[in-house]
């Protein structure tokens, strides 16, 4: 800025010789004459004084001739002397004052006439002495610039930059004046806060212990002022306004998890992301919950957290228990590591478990029969969470044969059936007789529910050949003999036990007393096998497909026994027995 001047013209002589004039001067007596000035301060408070000029209007007394040639005189200021000249009758003297002078308080000026021309005699008169500052003003700085807020949204700290503003002429920066303010809605602004900083500063954060009070959204904005030592502070405008980061609004929904029932591997929870109204949801934290019965659930257990994109896994079988249900939460949480609310929980998964060990009910522990193919009865384990639900068995020849799977001819009841109902009856008859043999037989069964198997069950029973006394009752001249009748006895009571039912009480046979006319003795035995039939189509009430179906032989003809009906009636119960 251009330097300014200032006439000081109001500052006067402090002794006045002659109406308002000073004089200086040599006397006849040829030494010196000296004046003295005092001025008052020069007052300059705008700026930096680079020149201070004193200046002396002369007018000579009209009765003497003036300053001659070679006249020098002084003018003293605070100890430093400045010699200048006056020729003629009148001009004006001027002196550069460069120390002595004083801003702030008054300062005198010694004057003293010299002359180097001793016969002269000289005197002058100076009127209004004056002074002429020459000074540079003080400019004011420049505003801070660039303002900007970091983090936005924030946290826990928020960082107020800006670029420093420029120093006024001879008026450096000498501190900011850092103030901002809040809002709840973006427009009602509370009262600035102020926070001084050195002129260094191009940055203030605001400490953590204020940001922690303030809610979640909350609006600020500041400017910031250069502090200076002769201008009041010079402000920015406001900053653009930024917020204090909200927690996410919206949970994660729909959450699936599958398969169901989980057997291994990864099981999956897929979800319809929540949302955040400031950077966006950055992951979840999850969670889940444990039932025995998938009703009366456990406390929360923590799981690792995932990503934010759908779906997400997790391995049921580190922590699970197979046959419990387990089912999921979710809670959104942002940059900050902020969270939103948990989640409704995802459907219940129940964890597979093997499937429950079937029953074998008959032929009974240690029972004895005679096919070698006989029918043996399982009943089903109660379904629980596999996908299927199939009865497996094995006999003699240790190869398993399952109800998922067609045989001819058919060896299950129930046929081709992967999903038996809970405790189903399931009648099996190997179509190969390998899968017994003469003796002790260990026969074996278990569930399979298309992953896991249950225990198995086994079941020993004997398997017997049964022979008669004269095998031919054809033969010529063949006669029935008690022996016939008793050995079928003891082999029905046998069989009988065999599947669960008690002995019969038989009618006596005697040998060559009891008559064979009496009819009630081979009734007795064919009741006695219709029993063991019976029992045996009933076990599988939802089918026929291995039910024993037989017509009896009655050995009456006409008004009395027929000795060819008795046989043939012997014979049909021989026939049967291996064949149940």
């Amino acid at each position: 800025m251009a330097a300014k001047t200032v006439n000081k013209s109001s500052i006067v002589c402090s002794r006045i010789p002659k109406a308002g004039w000073m004089t200086i001067g040599k006397s006849s007596s040829g030494t010196n004459q000296n004046a003295q000035v005092t001025f008052p301060a020069l007052g300059i408070s705008d700026g930096i004084i680079t020149q201070v000029d004193l200046y002396m209007p002369w007018d000579n007394d009209a009765a003497n001739e003036g300053f001659q040639a070679g006249t020098t005189h002084q003018a003293t200021v605070g100890g430093n002397v400045y010699d200048y000249h006056i020729e003629g009758r009148s001009g004006t003297a001027q002196v550069v004052l460069a120390a002595g002078w004083s801003n702030t308080t008054s300062f005198v000026v010694d004057l003293r006439g010299k002359s180097s021309n001793s016969n002269s005699t000289s005197k002058g008169y100076s009127q209004n002495p004056y002074i002429v500052v020459t000074y540079t003003p003080y400019t004011p700085p420049t505003a801070p610039a660039n303002l900007s807020q970091s983090p936005n949204p924030f946290e826990t700290a928020l960082r107020l930059s800006w670029t420093r503003g420029s120093d006024g002429t001879n008026n450096p920066i000498t501190g900011y004046d850092v103030r901002y303010q809040t809002s709840n809605d973006g427009s009602n602004w509370s009262s600035e806060t102020s926070v001084i900083v050195s002129a260094s500063a191009e940055y203030y954060d605001i400490p953590s212990s204020t940001i922690s009070g303030w809610e979640r959204g909350m609006y600020v904005r500041f400017r910031v002022g250069s502090v200076s030592a002769y201008f009041s502070t010079v402000y920015s405008d406001y900053s653009s306004s930024v917020r204090k980061n909200r927690a996410p609004a919206g949970t994660a929904t729909s959450l699936s998890a599958s398969p169901s029932p989980y057997i291994s591997g990864n099981l999956s929870i897929s979800f319809t992301a929540g949302s955040d109204p400031d950077n966006g949801v950055s992951g979840y934290h999850t969670k889940y919950q444990e039932s025995a019965d998938g009703a009366s659930w456990g406390g929360d257990v923590g799981l690792p957290d995932v990503g934010a994109s759908s779906p997400w896994t997790t391995n049921l079988a580190s922590y699970g228990v197979q046959g419990r249900y387990y089912r999921f939460y979710m809670q959104p949480y942002d940059p900050f590591g902020v969270a939103g609310p948990w989640s409704s929980p995802s459907n219940a998964v129940q964890y597979n478990a093997p499937p429950l060990t079937p029953t074998i009910n008959c032929p009974v522990a240690g029972g004895t029969v005679y096919n070698r193919t006989p029918r043996i009865l399982c009943t089903a384990a109660a379904a629980n969470d596999g996908p299927k639900h199939t009865l497996k068995v094995k006999g003699a020849r240790g190869t398993y044969m399952s109800t998922d799977v067609s045989y001819t001819p058919a060896v299950f009841s129930c046929g081709v059936n992967d999903t038996l109902a809970s405790q189903r009856k399931v009648v099996f008859r190997s179509n190969v007789t390998d899968d017994t043999v003469v003796g002790s037989n260990t026969f074996y069964a278990r569930m399979y529910d298309g992953t896991l198997y249950s225990n198995e069950a086994s079941r020993q029973f004997n398997v017997a050949t049964l022979t008669f006394t004269d095998p031919n009752l054809s033969a010529p001249n063949m006669r029935i003999r008690a022996v016939h009748v008793t050995e079928l006895q003891t082999a029905i009571n046998t069989l009988r036990a065999a599947y669960g039912l008690g002995a019969v009480s038989w009618k006596t046979v005697t040998p060559n007393v009891t008559k064979i006319a009496d009819v009630t003795i081979i009734e007795q035995m064919q009741q006695a096998v219709a029993e063991i039939i019976s029992k045996i189509n009933g076990w599988d009430s939802g089918s026929t497909t291995l039910d024993i179906s037989v017509t009896w032989v009655s050995p009456v003809e006409g008004e009395g026994v027929s000795g060819a009906k008795l046989r043939q009636a012997i014979e049909q119960l021989r026939a049967l027995l291996p064949a149940i």
